[in-house]
């Protein structure tokens, strides 16, 4: 099922990445996806084969083939021939009990060998050692070489008898062959990374100190390199030079014959670097902390190309009109994205205003208005465009924004704190209703649907009262008034994790994570069926048609990473997507027309999915038959078989409708004199969402001069001066020269703060293609429980290779 899907877009932090180089094109990892990118013509290719997040590629040393191997109990490694991105191989490690995934994984691959280190994240690691044989991966050795040490890097020597293992205070020599040790190198600083420069024989080692010690294989010091004005971030090597990156996002170029400082590349962008790559002509790949990627041509002193994306777990992405979207995460900023054809471009923006990071975004459905909530518990209303601009700002909690959303007209708008004060607003903004007045709930769940009938205009809302009940509200509108005609209860088994409204606006459907997909008729208050799924599935997601229905199921490590999709109207399987980030159910929307799937994790990983075509079609038509007649759902109502979950007990019946006397109503008015926080009360149980959240890291840094003189930000965003981040076009940005200080340029104040961007001058024709590649055909390790004594023994060749 998975090969009917493709990714059109797929942007995040690289796992790994490496460099072919002589045409300079790069391959990297964004989670378990391999993606080749022509830094030329910008045209990318995506590789799936892995199922785990791949943290290694190395290519052979004449770059004709390359290897990628991923981060899991049990790896797996493919070999891949460059010139066709043919896959060649794809073996697993072989087998060795573990009850967690490897800390880390290095690979080193010289002429026809390959040498794999299994780093264990209660320490300790093993090596592996292959032949490529006739296109083939062909195992050679295995061996456990430290039992309580960490190795952080290995390479083969030159002279294809050693290879070299690097530890936090030791550099071991070790024998091909027999896996005993030849040499031992101590060292009293700690050493963070090495590069092993092959045409002079010799090894360079960044230590903790912010030097780099070169040192032969003999173990002679040959050279000390210190620099009292930066902070050595990271290392690598091309032919005759050392490169080394900085924390000030300069890069230093060294002769690795005199070890003198050859050339000085100033920042090009305000993050910290990373890593750097090189290729044997002009270009360095610079990988910042931000997740943004430049490509440096040194002899044109130009930025050739750049990639970025989000660097921090996702927290909200919405679809805008054109295909257009949006999307936040941890670092703070919103991420406006463009549609150009076959791609999107990308310009994070600085909107806070000293408000906290973006943790919601809402759009209307109408009008080119975004509405983004935040942390500390404001809502700004921009307006978007061109050129966009702040409408005003709403608080009404000092609690974190967990939920935005505007009804279909887009008159109102829900919105949900983390303290579960829960409100909708009207069209000017104001309180119109308070959907719940007990603040303290365990689950933070909310939907909205307007639908249409002989009666009027009807908004409904439904909430979680508590884990296994569902609270929906039903409102007449009138203008800007909201008058509850009803309301209902609706109990599940287990705990709820995703809820939504059917297109349909008849039915709400309830995510369980015992296993199963609630649908309830509102009309009736009785239950339409039951979905049977996957345990511990998150998040529910409904096609704009209403005829199928999604939701993310857990994998063997504990994320929720595999899509399954449901028909609505039967209760079968359509189609399932595993492989995926670990999933932020709040950050994963349906593109208007049906065709597109938008999915954020919680690893920074953003892609853009169109789903198989027999799919596509099907939602085609019944969005066509929904023009003719707004009520088709009426003729085709859902009833399926399944009405509670196997192995429960009997379905739990519904509540009786509940219709407020008048006096009641006024007594529970919506409209309220004043703002009181709450402490939310102890959780009894663990909940998803607290444990899918993981700590917060930094944000991106704003420059001081957004700020005024009164300290305080301005609501309006604000744009960056070129001076600060440097707007790249060709021909005209030369790193070479020495950029103005930013004290002395002036901030324009009427356009957005771009932070970061993936453009370059002007519009790139981007183009992407996505391959779905074999993985092998059984995995002989799930048998082997016995302990490997030798491998010269008959049965080798059987579970090796």
């Amino acid at each position: 099922m998975e090969e009917d899907w493709e990714i059109l877009e797929l942007t995040g932090p690289f796992g790994a990445y490496s460099v072919h180089s002589p045409s300079g094109g790069l391959v990297y990892s964004l989670g378990a996806v391999i993606v080749v990118w022509d830094v030329v013509s910008d045209k990318k290719i995506n590789l799936r084969c892995h199922t785990s997040p791949v943290t290694s590629i190395c290519f052979s040393t004449d770059n004709e083939y390359f290897i990628t191997a991923e981060q899991s109990s049990q790896p797996l490694i493919c070999l891949w021939r460059w010139r066709n991105m043919e896959q060649l191989s794809a073996k697993w490690m072989p087998f060795k009990p573990r009850s967690s995934p490897l800390a880390s994984l290095y690979t080193s691959f010289t002429h026809r060998k390959v040498l794999i280190c299994e780093v264990e994240t209660d320490g300790g690691y093993r090596i592996s050692i292959w032949d490529c044989i006739d296109n083939n991966l062909q195992l050679k050795l295995v061996e456990e070489l430290e039992l309580n040490e960490i190795a952080l890097g290995v390479a083969i020597l030159n002279d294809q008898l050693q290879f070299a293992c690097l530890e936090t205070t030791c550099l071991k020599l070790w024998s091909m062959d027999s896996c005993t040790i030849n040499k031992r190198f101590h060292f009293k600083t700690p050493v963070k990374a090495m590069e092993y420069c092959r045409g002079q024989s010799i090894f360079a080692l960044l230590l903790e100190s912010k030097a780099v010690l070169i040192l032969n294989q003999s173990g002679k010091t040959l050279s000390l390199i210190t620099n009292t004005a930066y902070t050595f971030t990271a290392i690598a090597n091309s032919q005759e030079y050392l490169y080394l990156s900085t924390a000030e996002g300069s890069v230093l170029i060294y002769n690795l014959r005199s070890f003198n400082l050859f050339k000085e590349l100033p920042p090009t962008h305000s993050s910290a670097i990373k890593s750097v790559k090189v290729n044997t002509g002009s270009l360095i790949y610079v990988m910042f902390e931000d997740a943004t990627v430049q490509v440096l041509n040194l002899s044109e002193g130009q930025v050739a190309n750049q990639s970025s994306g989000h660097f921090l777990p996702l927290t909200s992405a919405v679809w805008a009109e054109k295909l257009n979207f949006y999307s936040s995460s941890q670092e703070g900023c919103l991420y406006v994205w463009k549609y150009v054809g076959k791609g999107w471009n990308m310009q994070a923006m600085e909107v806070s205003g000293g408000k906290g990071e973006i943790s919601a975004l809402a759009v209307h459905p109408s009008h080119r208005v975004l509405a983004c909530g935040f942390t500390k518990g404001p809502i700004k209303i921009f307006q978007t465009g061109d050129k966009p601009r702040f409408i005003s700002i709403l608080q009404f909690e000092n609690s974190c924004v967990a939920c935005l959303e505007y009804s279909h007209c887009g008159n109102f708008l829900a919105v949900l704190h983390e303290s579960g004060a829960c409100v909708v607003l009207g069209p000017k903004y104001e309180i119109a209703a308070e959907l719940e007045h007990s603040r303290a709930r365990p689950v933070l769940l909310m939907s909205i649907h307007q639908v249409f009938s002989s009666s009027g205009m009807h908004l409904l809302t439904a909430t979680c009262k508590e884990e296994y009940l569902v609270y929906v509200q039903i409102f007449k509108t009138s203008k800007e008034v909201l008058d509850k005609t009803d309301e209902k209860s609706f109990e599940i088994d287990g705990c709820c994790t995703g809820l939504v409204f059917h297109s349909s606006g008849n039915y709400v459907i309830c995510n369980s994570n015992a296993g199963g997909i609630y649908i309830f008729a509102l009309d009736t208050g009785d239950i339409a069926g039951v979905i049977l799924t996957e345990k511990s599935t998150i998040g529910c997601i409904v096609d704009p048609s209403g005829l199928y229905i999604g939701t993310f199921a857990e994998s063997s490590v504990g994320i929720n990473n595999k899509l399954l999709l449901y028909e609505i109207g039967t209760g079968k399987k359509a189609s399932e997507l595993g492989r995926l980030d670990n999933i932020n159910s709040q950050a994963v929307k349906w593109s208007h027309d049906g065709k597109y799937l938008l999915m954020g994790g919680l690893n920074g990983i953003l892609t853009v999915w169109r789903i198989p075509k027999v799919l596509i079609v099907t939602i085609h038509d019944m969005l066509a038959s929904m023009q003719g007649n707004p009520y088709i759902w009426q003729e085709y109502p859902i009833d399926l078989n399944i009405k509670q979950l196997k192995g429960v007990g009997p379905a739990k019946k519904t509540r009786e409708i509940i219709v407020l006397p008048e006096e009641r109503r006024k007594e529970r008015g919506a409209f309220v004199d004043s703002v009181v926080v709450l402490v939310n009360k102890p959780e009894k149980v663990t909940r998803e969402r607290a444990s899918s959240r993981p700590a917060r890291a930094k944000k991106i840094e704003i420059p001081e001069s957004v700020v005024s003189k009164n300290n305080s930000r301005s609501d309006t965003p604000v744009s960056l001066h070129k001076e600060y981040r440097p707007t790249i076009k060709h021909n005209v940005n030369d790193f070479y020269f020495k950029k103005p200080s930013p004290a002395t340029t002036k901030v324009v104040r009427k356009s957005p703060m771009i932070v970061k961007s993936t453009l370059i001058g002007s519009s790139k024709s981007i183009e992407s293609i996505d391959v779905e590649c074999n993985a092998p055909a059984q995995n002989p390790a799930h048998k082997l429980y016995e302990k490997f004594d030798s491998f010269q023994s008959d049965d080798s060749e059987f579970r090796y290779n």
